[in-house]
Parts: C-alpha cells; structure tokens; sequence
C-alpha cells in the first residue's frame, strides 16, 4: 500500500520530479554495440565474448483496467533509456512504451541479430514478463492470419527480411536450406507443434522428444519434426500451424492465455560451392507463459496445475539468470538442469548464442509487484555474458577438393581417350610414342579417379561412424547421469 501511494504521488508530480526524487537508481550501463562484420570476423576466429541485450515494453492500459480505474505506475523515457516503476529507476538497452509500432521494435531488435545470423551466429529472442502483459504480441507467436500488417509482430517481420537480405542474395555462391520446428513445454512435457498425430490431444505426446547435450551443438532436441520451407509464406504458415496446437485457456487475466512455454526455431545452413564450408545458424523466438497469482487468475483443477507448472519453469529461470547475472553470488554452478525450460535455453543464457531478451511489464498499478520483479530479473540479465562461434563446418571441404581432383582427373581421362580415338592408325612395325604415353596417362589418370573416389567412400564412412558412436556415447552419459540424480 506504501509503494502504491507513492506510485500515486509520483504521477502527481510529473516525470521529471520523479527522477529528482528517486533515491535507488541503478548506474546506466552502456552497452556498446559491436558491428555485425566485426563480430562475425571475431567469431570465426574464436570466442567472442557478448553481453545479454535487454528491451523493456510497457503496454497500454487495458479496458478491463481501465474500467477498475487503475493507475499508471510505470514511466518510460526512451531518450535516457530508463524505466522508472515508483521509486525505483532502471536502465536498459532498449526501452519502449505504449506508442511505439511493431515496426520500431523489429528493426531495433531483432534487424541486428539478421545480420549476424548470415555469418553462421545464433540468436535468441526471449519474451519474459508476466500473464496479459504482450508476449505473445510483441513477438507475434500468435496465430497471424487475421492481424493486420501494421500489427504484426517480430516473426511475421522477420520471416521476410531473411529471405529478401539473406537467402536470395546468397543463392549464387551457397546451396542454402532453411528449416523450421516449434515446440511447447506444457507441464514439463514437450511437444511437438508442428506434428498434428502428436498434438490432437493424445495424453502421451512428446514422450519421443528428448533434450541431448553435442559438444559441437550445443543443447539439441531430438525427435521434433523440422520442415523445411522455400519462401517467407511457408515460414509463417508452421507459425500459424503450430499456433494452433499450442495450449492456450481464459484466465481472469487473460482471455487468451498461453499456458506453455514456446519457442521457434529457425535454422539456416549455407553450404558454399567455392570452399565446401558449411555455416548454420539457428534462431529461437521463446514465447514464455507469464507469471501468475492463483487470486488474481483465478485459477482452478488443471488450470491451477499449469500455473504451477509454469511457475516453476520461471523460478528455474530466474535462478539461472540470477547465477549468470549477480556478481554477488559468485556461483560456480548454473542450475540449467532444474528445468527442461532452462535446459532448451541453455545456450542462449551463458553459450553460445547472441541473446536479446523482451522484458513486457503491465504499468497498472494493481501489478505493481509483478512488474517490479519482471524488471529486476531484467536488470540481472543484463550482466549475462555468452560465448559467441560463428558455425563453421569444414568436414566437406576435404571432400569437395577430392570431387575436384576427381573431376579433373576425368577430364584427363576424356582427352587422352579422345587423343587416341584421333589419331592416325600407325605402321605395325614403327610404333607411335606419342600413343604410347597417351595410353600410359589415361591408365594413370583412371588409376588415380579410382584410388580417390575409394578414399572418398572411405573418408565418409568414417565420419558416419563417429558421427553416430559420439551420439550414443552422449546418450550414455545422459542415462548415467540420469541414474546419479535419481539415487541421490
């Protein structure tokens, strides 16, 4: 009730009273943005090191809110990049309120991430905040069929800014594939969106799917469906489908709540014909359920299991943000494995990924304390540092200059053939040198074809067999370590 009545004095008095009158402000840190060029040339010379992006969006009012003559208690000032909730100050990279477009916010946050997506750098936006404050809009996660284009969210956006900047300029130099999977964690159980046999409403859906550790990879997931897709409409018609299936119900706060955790993945991979390198990307857009109070949802039976299920996803969370984040701590160990939630985003907190996360806050006033949290987790994360790598795969280049040499040694191969088909027929008695070397360099060069495309064979061979003993070797140590949390 304290903070509440000075939430009322401070809009009394004006944004600019209010700042004098702040008494805890955090020091603003600015974030100095590297340019994509250099930051990809860094990457594939190694480890880059990239603190956590931070945006903060506070909503309208909403008419529900509105009729209970709720106040404003959040102010924004997106000169200084400061948010101030009551008394308390923040500062952050990105800062928006209730009138910026969809349009500013995609070209300022999710425009940069593009541009290092194409040099084989990962990328995660995350959507953190509480229930009914514009997760899903911001993002636009949602189903997009009957939003208007002014309303469309980052994804919709996305979707076409990467093939018009990305795929279709690069198509002369690369063989380029992009695909796309999206899943949901409801009730620590994932899911599969995009699978309509899994996602009907069979009780044991996502019992195929499991999360793997890949010491080139990353954290991965195995036994979701990708599909691979040619345009930007195909793109957003698995968003759309996906959407769908995702698992939604009416709160007393939210018509529309989502009660799972989200994320979509977009992965590009770039197969160059010069070099035979291969560099993929991938791009998460997590849509995390918002936190809820069982009062104010009025939650109840499965409804009140979901919240508490997402609860804990978010606590788990928070304690990863806070072991990354808070220099206080001074923690050794980063709880990822509390939660399948932290685990799916371990590379975008503390790996390798360039992150931005979307901190969306209600500013009415009876929310006081959920956005004061959703900000102070924000304000954490800011401290994040992960360990950015471009994605370069050199494992086909050996082969590709083999299919050169071969190809080469063809053409060898065809001359002298040709060579000797020309020739005149000679006297038997007097032999032609010049025949005799030409058929002494096509068995040499048909020699040579033979013994490469034998290395060749044997060259992928070997790769498919470490390929698959290193994937079951991982699977292994999952199981025991799997057995040691169960016996402790």
């Amino acid at each position: 009730l304290k903070e509440f009545a000075r939430c009322a004095r401070d809009q009394a008095r004006g944004p600019a009273e209010v700042a004098l009158a702040s008494q805890v402000m955090t020091d603003p840190q600015e974030a100095s943005d590297l340019e994509s060029s250099q930051l990809v040339d860094g990457a594939k010379r190694g480890a880059n090191e990239y603190s956590v992006r931070v945006a903060v969006r506070a909503r309208p009012l909403l008419r529900k809110e509105l009729h209970e003559r709720c106040r404003e208690c959040v102010v924004v000032h997106p000169g200084d990049r400061r948010v101030d909730v009551g008394r308390t100050g923040f500062t952050f990279d990105y800062v928006y309120g209730a009138e910026t477009s969809q349009e500013r916010i995609h070209e300022e946050t999710a425009l940069p991430l593009l541009e290092g997506l194409g040099g084989g750098l990962n990328a995660t936006l995350l959507a953190y905040g509480q229930t009914s404050s514009g997760k899903t809009h911001t993002l636009g996660s949602g189903n997009n069929t009957l939003v208007s284009e002014e309303q469309q969210g980052i994804i919709p956006r996305f979707a076409v800014s990467l093939f018009q900047d990305i795929v279709d300029p690069r198509k002369e130099e690369a063989n380029i594939t992009v695909r796309a999977s999206f899943i949901e964690l409801h009730n620590e159980d994932i899911n599969d969106l995009l699978n309509p046999d899994l996602a009907a409403g069979d009780t044991s859906r996502g019992r195929g799917i499991l999360i793997r550790e890949d010491p080139v990879q990353g954290v991965i997931t195995l036994g979701m469906k990708e599909v691979e897709v040619k345009k930007p409409s195909e793109l957003l018609r698995c968003l759309d489908k996906g959407a769908v299936f995702r698992t939604t119900a009416s709160t007393l706060m939210n018509d529309q709540s989502s009660r799972s955790h989200a994320i979509f993945t977009v992965t590009l991979e770039q197969r160059k014909h010069a070099t035979g390198e291969v560099l993929s990307a991938k791009v998460r857009f997590a849509d995390l359920a918002g936190s809820e109070r069982v009062k104010k949802a009025g939650t109840a039976g499965d409804r009140f299991r979901e919240g508490v299920s997402i609860n804990q996803g978010l606590l788990a969370l928070g304690n990863v943000i806070s072991a990354l984040g808070d220099a206080k701590l001074h923690r050794s160990h980063v709880p990822y494995r509390d939660s399948k939630l932290t685990r799916m985003l371990q590379d975008s907190l503390g790996g390798n990924s360039r992150t931005l996360m979307i901190a969306c806050v209600s500013p009415a006033d009876v929310h006081f304390s959920e956005t004061l949290n959703t900000l102070q987790y924000a304000n954490r994360a800011k401290n994040i540092k992960n360990k950015v790598t471009a994605n370069i795969s050199l494992k086909d280049a050996g082969i590709v200059q083999l299919q050169a040499k071969i190809e080469e040694l063809r053409w060898e191969l065809a001359q002298a053939r040709q060579q000797r088909r020309g020739a005149p027929m000679p006297e038997p008695a007097a032999e032609d040198p010049g025949k005799a070397e030409a058929e002494a360099a096509a068995l040499a060069a048909e020699a040579d074809v033979k013994r490469l495309e034998e290395d060749l064979s044997t060259l992928r061979e070997s790769h498919d067999r470490v390929v698959e003993e290193n994937t079951e070797l991982h699977s292994q140590l999952e199981e025991a370590q799997q057995g040691l949390r169960e016996a402790r």
